[in-house]
């Protein structure tokens, strides 16, 4: 049924310069809405329904010269049905988006005005978002309205609903349909285009590798005696497949699809290795083939299917370290081999299998890099050593990873001074300096940290006037901002902090607006939001901070999503969730904030079950039994806050037990028993509450006695004999009958809050070491 409109556009899509990568991403999403059958042709007030919401017009201005619209583009803007806008701070002061709204609202049809927030907030004078002629319209007297007489903006923001709702709503909008019928109809056939496209994809991906059974005929013919082109072959198969595994995924095609197309081309690829001899070469590639569908199973979240890889690969690979021992050039595809198998086993947080990996490939690299006048070989090492350091930093190993780093820092200083201009030798300098600096950071040695970070930017800065437009400068030296700022913060200078963290945030935007299908940039786009929303947070300024935490949150769950077999983007979604929980806590929504606690809950669950021996996933787990204590608590809920209470004291004794010289867990467990006898003095479990007084003070007291200097350790002293004095003296009054649990007591610690200030905004140290 064909539907007819006198607009020649269905929508005009309007936006800054600095913000077209949005635009072409929104253009593409609304072109691709898949309008259901029945849905067309319904009347609504913007007429009837079309079968596509094509045409559209984008502005196709391409200079960045701030001029008003051209008599072509005002033209289009006539012919279009609806105008969309895309607001942000860029967009706020371009005269040629403020004029498009302007003539827009002129032509009388401001109702099909809508905007799409990008960034920025309306109303703040600092990250207005809107551009002059919308600020009118939408302030509180006079809001914008659309055809159904509801507001227009339909409340579209990038940062809180992320891309697929934005685009609905759009739709919504422009359609006139309700947002429910929008959203579920365009997933449902959305999921039915999915499932035809992830077959073609399926198909692409075995024709690639051999073109069906006539494929294996020619194989048969052609590779089986010719092992140079049948080793060629492999490789170029299994690189082919990872690329496109790659681009699905970038695309949206939902893992459960990819799965079984991943599984039937490996076996595809499998059965053209088997044409070939039992050789070194051969076996080789294999153990190459192993390894890297090791880590695409990792990546679509299959742990059962990359583990079984991961060890059929290990294996064939200790057997082929022997068997190479003297053809260098085997024994560097070797070492190449157990890096990808250690990146695989890390992305699965299984950190130490990757530790074991990456130190077999750096004890190949040290053997082929022992004569340093084979400078090539010297770079490898480099690199050999940074990896191993990162997986020991990973497991808490900070002495060990330090000494690691510096290795790198040698090799890497010692290529610097043979060939200065060589800009990937320099990169490696600076990740040494970089890393080492991560490591005095965590240790507290924070001037220290900061000395290394700045020999790291000074790098950066160095590589990227040599190559303006590489973006592999241009994101290193937002790192070393990142960094920069990450250290500041914990020298208590947070205005400088959140200098070197706006510095950061602009390179790593105008990065995403290049290409903002890059995970690695989103990645990072997201951190920096973080960082700079626990420092507003931490001003006290929490209105500023929950843009900045929900467009962190917006971005850790597409990336956790696309990628669910990353165990490190994972957490970062669940510590995204514990910052908005605290920040709806300090702003009263008590219920909100349980919301995000429990989603964190569950990540760190899978995460801590997935690896049990992982100490930082179980100290995690401690921390969001101890918050979800403290939360419950103000709610009165003692009896669920004393369970949370026990989980932490659990962890937090085997902290302690394994590690009894670190300070920092005895006192941590000594707070434990302190928070659970305060509770159990509410519930009227006196007798229980002053046992757990007297072991809080107990290890108070150890502490003590080993550092009688240390002011915390004498405050918390004081407090723990006051509060066991004040116990007592109640329960003699009484004459053995605990107190009424809705009375308060002199024992019973203020009501809490969620962990906030400087120190809250600090980067998180290592945990203890199990």
């Amino acid at each position: 049924m064909a539907v007819f409109s006198a607009y020649r556009y269905r929508v005009f899509l309007s936006c800054s310069h600095r913000d077209k990568a949005w635009g072409k991403w929104l253009q593409a999403a609304l072109e691709a809405y898949p309008v259901a059958d029945d849905m067309v042709g319904r009347q609504t007030p913007a007429g009837p329904v079309p079968r596509t919401l094509r045409p559209i017009c984008r502005d196709r201005e391409t200079s960045a010269a701030d001029l008003p619209p051209d008599e072509r583009t005002v033209a289009a803007l006539r012919a279009s049905q609806h105008l969309v806008v895309l607001c942000s701070p860029h967009a706020a002061s371009s005269r040629r988006v403020n004029e498009a709204v302007r003539r827009f609202i002129l032509w009388g049809r401001a109702d099909a005005v809508i905007p799409v927030i990008l960034d920025g907030e309306p109303g703040d004078p600092e990250r207005e978002c809107l551009p002059p002629a919308l600020r009118f319209r939408l302030d509180p007297d006079r809001p914008l309205l659309d055809r159904r007489g509801e507001p227009a903006a339909a409340d579209a923001a990038l940062a809180r609903d992320g891309r697929a709702r934005v685009t609905y709503k759009v739709v919504t909008a422009v359609l006139c349909l309700g947002l429910q019928e929008v959203e579920s109809r365009g997933r449902a056939v959305s999921r039915r285009r999915w499932s035809i496209r992830a077959g073609g994809i399926a198909a692409v991906l075995l024709a690639a590798a051999l073109g069906g059974e006539a494929g294996l005929a020619w194989a048969r013919n052609q590779l089986s005696g010719n092992e140079v082109a049948l080793d060629g072959f492999i490789e170029r198969a299994a690189s082919f497949t990872g690329r496109a595994l790659a681009a699905s995924t970038r695309i949206g095609v939902p893992p459960g699809l990819l799965m079984p197309v991943l599984e039937e081309a490996e076996e595809v690829i499998h059965g053209v290795a088997q044409l070939g001899s039992d050789t070194p070469r051969l076996r080789l590639r294999e153990a190459s083939l192993l390894s890297e569908f090791a880590r695409l199973y990792a990546a679509l979240g299959s742990s059962d299917l990359s583990g079984a890889r991961a060890v059929a690969a290990d294996r064939l690979m200790q057997q082929l370290a022997a068997e190479t021992a003297d053809n260098a050039a085997r024994q560097a595809e070797l070492a190449a081999n157990y890096d990808k198998l250690g990146e695989a086993l890390e992305a699965q947080g299984r950190f130490r299998e990757a530790l074991a990996s990456y130190r077999a490939g750096l004890a190949i690299a040290e053997r082929l890099a022992s004569d340093p006048g084979l400078v090539d070989r010297q770079q490898g090492l480099a690199l050999g050593y940074i990896k191993v350091g990162d997986a020991q930093s990973d497991l808490g190993a900070l002495d060990p990873a330090l000494a690691t780093y510096n290795g790198a820092l040698v090799v890497a200083e010692y290529l610097g001074a043979v060939d200065p201009g060589r800009a990937q030798w320099q990169h490696t300098l600076l990740l040494a300096h970089r890393k080492i600096g991560d490591v005095l950071r965590l240790r507290g040695e924070t001037d220290a940290a900061i000395a290394s970070y700045r020999v790291s930017q000074a790098i950066a800065l160095r590589l990227l006037a040599g190559d303006p437009a590489q973006p592999q400068w241009r994101r290193s030296v937002a790192v070393s901002h990142l960094e920069l700022g990450n250290a500041l913060v914990l020298q208590g200078k947070p205005g400088e902090a959140f200098e070197a963290y706006a510095a950061a945030k602009v390179i790593i935007a105008d990065l995403v607006a290049l290409d903002p299908g890059n995970a690695g940039w989103q990645k990072d786009l997201g951190v920096v939001h973080e960082r700079i929303g626990l420092l507003l947070e931490a001003r006290g300024d929490l209105d500023a901070a929950q843009p900045e935490y929900l467009v962190s949150l917006a971005i850790a769950g597409r990336l956790a999503a696309a990628h669910p077999g990353n165990a490190g983007w994972q957490r970062d979604l669940g510590i995204a969730h514990q910052h908005v929980g605290d920040l709806f806590w300090l702003r009263g929504a008590v219920a909100d904030a349980l919301d995000h606690y429990r989603a964190n809950r569950a990540i760190i669950q899978r995460l801590a079950a997935l690896n049990p021996e992982h100490a930082g996933w179980q100290y995690d787990l401690g921390a969001s039994h101890a918050r979800m204590g403290l939360l419950l608590e103000t709610r009165g809920d003692f009896e669920a806050a004393l369970r949370e209470y026990e989980g932490c004291l659990r962890i937090g004794s085997r902290f302690a037990e394994a590690d009894p010289g670190n300070t920092g867990a005895q006192r941590d467990l000594a707070v434990s028993y302190g928070k659970l006898a305060g509770v159990r003095h509410r519930l009227g479990k006196s007798g229980q509450a002053l046992a757990d007084l007297r072991k809080a003070r107990e290890i108070i007291a150890a502490l003590t006695g080993g550092s009688p200097g240390s002011a915390q350790w004498a405050a918390d002293l004081l407090d723990f004999d006051g509060r066991i004095a004040a116990l007592q003296g109640r329960g003699r009054a009484v004459a053995g009958k605990a107190a009424p649990p809705s009375s308060p007591a002199a024992t019973t610690p203020p009501a809490p809050r969620p962990p906030t200030g400087l120190r809250a905004a600090a980067p998180s140290a290592s945990p203890p070491k199990l």
